[in-house]
């Protein structure tokens, strides 16, 4: 099986970036070859793509490496197919905890939200 390096799936870059909460755009590469599975002409960008996005996009804002302790929810409600929406936005609430970052995140375009999460993440 071809291991698929995560830059070949999506882009992220830093729009925003406050004390408790940050804002990414996400640019999805239409072309990547995870969507020659994930389906072969109706391309979805997988779940454990969104999740990493999330962790992705932490590395960026604290230049730090994390790794997700708990997932408290995490909630998939719309499919995102990047012919149709190959840039969107993920906005982060994050706070400080003990032993990490306590964070909500939520992928959407517009009024359309494609995952909602909630989780703690530990620095590696």
């Amino acid at each position: 099986m071809q291991q698929i390096a995560f830059d070949q799936t999506i882009g992220i870059t830093v729009v925003s970036q406050a004390e408790t909460e940050s804002t990414m755009e996400v640019k999805v590469q239409e072309n990547s070859p995870v969507f020659e599975g994930h389906f072969p002409g109706t391309p979805i960008l997988p779940g454990v793509i969104m999740v990493e996005a999330v962790r992705f996009s932490l590395q960026r804002l604290f230049g730090k490496e994390f790794h997700l302790k708990t997932a408290l929810s995490i909630k998939f409600l719309s499919v995102l197919n990047p012919a149709k929406n190959d840039t969107v936005r993920l906005g982060i609430k994050h706070t400080d905890v003990e032993d990490g970052l306590k964070i909500e995140a939520n992928l959407f375009s517009g009024d359309t939200v494609f995952f909602k999460m909630k989780g703690v993440y530990t620095q590696v």
